[in-house]
C-alpha cells in the first residue's frame, strides 16, 4: 500500500513539474524588437531614395512595440530638417521588415525596408503633391515695333567676379551672346534627389 502510495506521490509531482515548465514556455515572450531602435549610419545603414543609393545619411528607428516603430529621416528631404514616419513592423525569420508613410499637403513620403543582423535596409520616396507640380503656360514674348525684346516671363540674371570662367568663356560675355526665352514650362521632380525642377518648352531665339 505504502509503495502505492509512493509511486502516485511520484507522479504527481513530476506531472505537476513538467505543467510548470510548460507554463514558463508558454508566457515566454520575444523581446528582439527591441534592438532594433537604434541610429543607423555609415556600414550599418543602407539607404536608397526612389532606388538611387545615398551616402552620408543617417536614421533612427525607435520600436515601440514588436509591431509599430517610428522611423526618422534627418535632412533627407529638400527643404525639411526631419521626417517622421509612423512605421509597421513585421517579424520576418531573423529580420523585421518596416513600412509606412508620411503626408501633408505638398508630399508623401514613403519608406520601406528590413533590419537584420544590426543593418537597416530602407528605400525612401517622395511624390510631390503640391498644386505647383504640373504643366504652366507662361505669359507672351514682347516686342517692339522693329521687333526688338521688350519683357518676357522668364528672366536670367548673371552675377560673377570679373573674369570668371565657364568653361571655356566668360561668364559676363555668355549673355551677349545669345538670349533664348521659353514660353512654357513644366514643374518636374528629380526622382534623385528629390528637388522640384523646371523643365523649359516651346524655345524661341532672339
Amino acid at each position: 500500500m505504502k509503495k502505492n502510495l509512493f509511486f502516485v506521490f511520484t507522479m504527481l509531482c513530476a506531472l505537476s513539474f513538467f505543467t510548470a515548465c510548460s507554463d514558463d514556455d508558454d508566457n515566454k515572450t520575444d523581446d528582439g524588437w527591441k534592438a532594433i531602435s537604434a541610429t543607423y549610419t555609415a556600414e550599418t545603414l543602407k539607404l536608397t531614395m526612389g532606388g538611387t543609393e545615398v551616402a552620408d545619411q543617417s536614421v533612427k528607428v525607435d520600436a515601440s512595440s514588436a509591431e509599430q516603430a517610428t522611423i526618422t529621416l534627418a535632412n533627407l528631404i529638400p527643404g525639411e530638417a526631419e521626417v517622421k514616419i509612423e512605421a509597421k513592423m513585421v517579424k520576418t525569420g531573423e529580420s523585421y521588415a518596416l513600412e509606412g508613410s508620411n503626408t501633408n499637403d505638398l508630399r508623401t513620403v514613403s519608406a520601406k525596408g528590413t533590419v537584420g543582423a544590426g543593418v537597416l535596409t530602407l528605400d525612401a520616396t517622395l511624390k510631390i503633391t503640391a498644386p505647383i507640380a504640373g504643366t504652366w503656360k507662361l505669359a507672351e514674348i514682347a516686342k517692339d515695333e522693329s521687333e526688338t525684346f521688350v519683357s518676357g516671363p522668364v528672366s536670367m540674371v548673371w552675377e560673377a567676379a570679373e573674369g570668371t570662367m565657364l568653361g571655356f568663356l566668360p561668364v559676363t560675355s555668355i549673355p551677349n551672346i545669345v538670349s533664348l526665352w521659353y514660353r512654357s514650362f513644366r514643374v518636374l521632380r528629380s526622382r534623385k534627389t528629390g528637388r522640384l525642377l523646371l523643365l523649359f518648352l516651346k524655345r524661341e531665339w532672339i
